[in-house]
């Protein structure tokens, strides 16, 4: 009997649960946890979200203890510092965080230009004793932790760099089928969706994109949308915000600098009028509403 093959659906491929599927088959083949900080937008999907939810945050015990008590020593170090690092080096490295925990980090180059940093662990260094200082629970932790080995390095090394060959080749992919046949008014949508953290973009870009004058732009937004091109801007780093506020523990001063506004106090001005909340007030909310939700769905 001659044998049959079933072919593949190729749209499975470009949808995010796959992409997830991929990353969490990585992390067990090499018993890591792995961090994706996207500074760029380029590996963002059509509807703006990203490739996995709260995959931005290191999820490993001793990182959660962390962030409960040194929350504003993590966001500088992992999210300003070694970003800074990451695009001066522009290859791979490990790094020893503020708490003695050991990640590689893999910057994403592409035409020389720092797009997003993966990061994998979490591991502790064996020669690293705890200091006094540390509580029992934090010592405790910490020696969870699976030693790092330089031996590991060749074969992770290559896992990572595949897995952000195929985070950025998905990505794209992703919103090049999402743009096909799509009308005006979402490639317009799509533009905003994809300038929140560009501070000086402005009518003449999204003019250049569609091929028309300036002019002619600026009444399409009044008849497709009904708003300008800064409201429809200010809406778009809104949104953009709402979803950073809730899907990770940036602070507010850092959210509004990736959102594309100037400083914090201007930001929460323009989010409470959006919202008719402030930031820190939205951010609880949307807390509360999780733990409702999990509380919800536990099985007593």
């Amino acid at each position: 009997m001659e044998p049959r093959f079933t072919p593949a659906e190729p749209s499975r491929y470009r949808t995010r649960p796959y992409f997830v599927e991929l990353w969490d088959a990585v992390e067990r083949e090499h018993s890591v946890r792995i961090t994706l900080h996207d500074h760029s937008g380029r590996l963002m999907l059509s509807d703006g979200d990203m490739l996995r939810a709260k995959g931005n945050i290191h999820a490993c015990g001793y990182c959660r203890f962390l962030r409960k008590h040194q929350i504003d020593a993590c966001i500088n170090h992992c999210h300003w510092r070694i970003m800074r690092e990451a695009a001066r080096i522009a290859g791979p490295f490990v790094h020893r965080c503020h708490a003695g925990a050991v990640e590689l980090v893999l910057p994403l180059m592409v035409h020389n230009e720092h797009l997003a940093t993966v990061f994998a662990g979490t591991f502790r260094d064996a020669g690293t004793e705890p200091p006094p200082g540390w509580s029992a629970l934090q010592k405790a932790l910490y020696q969870e932790l699976p030693v790092w080995h330089g031996s590991a390095l060749p074969g992770l090394l290559r896992a990572l760099q595949m897995f952000g060959a195929a985070a950025l080749a998905f990505a794209e992919e992703e919103r090049f089928h999402a743009r096909k046949g799509r009308d005006r008014r979402a490639e317009i949508e799509a533009f905003f969706q994809h300038s929140v953290g560009v501070r000086d973009i402005g009518l003449g870009d999204l003019a250049s994109q569609l091929g028309l004058s300036p002019s002619r732009t600026s009444h399409v937004l009044r008849e497709e949308f009904q708003k300008t091109f800064s409201e429809m801007l200010s809406a778009s780093r809104i949104r953009s915000a709402c979803r950073l506020l809730t899907a990770g523990e940036l602070s507010i001063r850092q959210i509004a600098l990736l959102t594309g506004f100037n400083d914090e106090y201007y930001f929460s001005r323009i989010f409470r009028r959006e919202t008719g909340l402030p930031p820190g007030r939205y951010r609880d909310r949307g807390r509360l509403l999780d733990d409702f939700r999990s509380a919800r769905g536990k099985k007593y």
